[in-house]
């Protein structure tokens, strides 16, 4: 295994020990590295210097993905890594068949600011709405294909929930569906409709490209002020149909490498290949 090549900076680091291991370092880009290191350090730091010591290094500021306190703190790597395809296998579902990711996002007048273009230097301002009414959206989407299907509840509780997957599974073009484990999902109503359902592992909505689609609509939604709960909802339709009428656009944005691999993976479906 080759050696990896990132350098610690620990805060006990000196500018005569960063010299001293640069100087015995064996691997021409860890000595790089710790070349730069020991030249700022030795300099003193600067705003300046940090900032360009920050660039060469490819270090960026980012805003860490939130977790679930409960989530497995390595990651629920195991679809990414080839247990989709064997959930969906164990499921009945096959190669070309509909499978289709849901969930639901709830739409109200609680607001939040959205991004918006400023000259550096002056501050920005947005009126956010702080209201406790509600309605729900649920989304179900095929990665493969880039359909879309959407519909307006009023709630999302385990009947709302059944009465929308049952009329989504007779879709055509839909076999069956993976749902998170909420216990709407899992529920008594959920389990007679007859199409097989995959449950990913609990507190990853990172392997939901539903969630991955709803920032966009969250994006395209926020920032402004709705007079009325139903004025948000119209606001939000024309958005969804410019994404059902651009599939091309959707699997770009949730067509992810290793769900594209994972439905190439499953077992040959004999009805869909003389289809």
């Amino acid at each position: 295994m080759a050696r990896q090549t990132a350098v610690v900076w620990a805060a006990a680091d000196t500018a005569e020990a960063l010299h001293a291991q640069y100087r015995a370092e064996p691997v021409p880009e860890v000595r790089v590295r710790l070349h730069v290191l020991w030249r700022r350090l030795g300099e003193g730091p600067t705003v300046a210097g940090v900032y360009t010591l920050l660039q060469r290094l490819r270090i960026r500021l980012k805003t860490p993905r939130p977790r679930h306190t409960k989530a497995d703190p390595q990651g629920p790597g195991g679809l990414e890594k080839g247990g989709l395809a064997e959930r969906l296998a164990a499921a009945g579902l096959k190669a070309g068949q509909g499978s289709v990711w849901g969930d639901e996002r709830r739409v109200g007048l609680r607001g939040q600011v959205g991004k918006v273009g400023a000259p550096r230097g002056v501050a920005v301002a947005q009126a956010v709405q702080i209201g406790w009414q509600y309605l729900y959206v649920a989304v179900a989407l095929d990665p493969r294909t880039g359909r879309l299907w959407w519909t307006w509840q009023q709630n999302m509780k385990g009947e709302a929930r059944a009465r929308i997957w049952e009329v989504w599974a007779a879709e055509p073009a839909i076999d069956g569906g993976v749902w998170d484990g909420a216990g709407g999902h899992t529920g008594k109503g959920m389990q007679a409709v007859g199409a097989p359902q995959v449950v990913p592992p609990p507190y990853a909505p990172e392997l939901n490209p539903v969630a991955r689609f709803i920032r966009e609509l969250r994006r395209a939604l926020e920032g402004r002020v709705y007079p009325t709960l139903q004025a948000k909802p119209e606001a939000l339709e024309p958005i969804l149909e410019a994404w059902r009428a651009d599939p091309e656009r959707v699997k770009q944005v949730c067509g992810w490498r290793w769900i594209r691999k994972a439905l190439k993976a499953l077992p040959a479906d004999i009805q869909v290949s003389q289809a």
